[in-house]
């Protein structure tokens, strides 16, 4: 659940139904593209059809991304959390929420 695909511009092994997660670490690398070469990828990735993107530390994308996403109908969603907290709880809850459990009541 990272930008894999915005950093180095690769899909082969991309995880189409996972959100995709930019954290601080991940952020001053699309400060550091030129404007065109960092729409390109973000344009690249919002085209995966990925499900969302979450921006970690409450953060913000630059609002030319912000368009990209929105243009492609991907879902940009803000966390206070920080990012290994957030994937670790998005990891966790779903298991927590969704596993079937089972009472037993002695006769």
């Amino acid at each position: 659940m990272e930008f894999v695909g915005t950093k180095v511009g690769f899909y082969k092994y991309f995880a189409l139904p996972r959100p995709q997660v930019t954290g601080l670490a991940k952020r001053p690398h699309l400060h550091y593209l030129s404007d065109g070469n960092a729409e390109k990828r973000f344009q690249d990735l919002s085209r995966q059809r990925t499900p969302g993107i979450v921006v970690s530390r409450s953060q913000s994308l630059p609002e030319n991304l912000l368009t990209i996403a929105s243009e492609n109908e991907v879902t940009v969603f803000k966390t206070f959390m920080v990012t290994m907290n957030f994937i670790n709880a998005a990891t966790v809850r779903p298991d927590r929420e969704f596993t079937p459990t089972i009472t037993e009541h002695a006769a």
